[in-house]
């Protein structure tokens, strides 16, 4: 295995620079066959999620001479302007409805670039600034 510790900066470039492209390819090319067998297999999966008690999660199938799990994740979505109601109503029967409700407030970094100078300062309390993981 080479070391990478002893390589000049210009060769350890050209090599990582070498890596990511193979990766992309290798990458492009797994999408792509996982693509394919999805659609080939689309109604045997289909007819497997079929016979579960919820049309999601894990179900095998068979290619060639062996087995894939493909796994459906299950997805929920709340309809906020419900939640919103509930949450008042629970409320209004003297219930605490955090117990329940989960309310998170976001403000997009979009909308608040485009503040006035005093629209922002009246949201920056509220705001925190943190570095993210660098990446190359």
């Amino acid at each position: 295995m080479t070391s990478y510790e002893e390589m000049p900066d210009s060769e350890l470039f050209r090599t990582l620079e070498m890596a990511e492209k193979t990766l992309a390819v290798c990458k492009r090319n797994i999408d792509s066959i996982k693509a394919t067998i999805l659609k080939k297999k689309a109604l045997e999966i289909d007819a497997l999620l079929k016979q579960k008690d919820e049309p999601f999660g894990d179900v095998k199938i068979i290619i060639g001479n062996h087995q894939l799990k493909v796994n459906v994740p299950k997805k929920v979505d709340w309809d906020n302007g419900i939640l919103a109601e509930k949450y008042k109503e629970i409320a209004d029967s003297g219930e605490n409805p955090d117990m329940y409700i989960d309310i998170e407030y976001s403000l997009s970094e979009t909308a608040y670039k485009k503040f006035t100078p005093e629209l922002k300062e009246y949201f920056n309390a509220a705001r925190t600034l943190k570095a993210g993981k660098p990446t190359l």
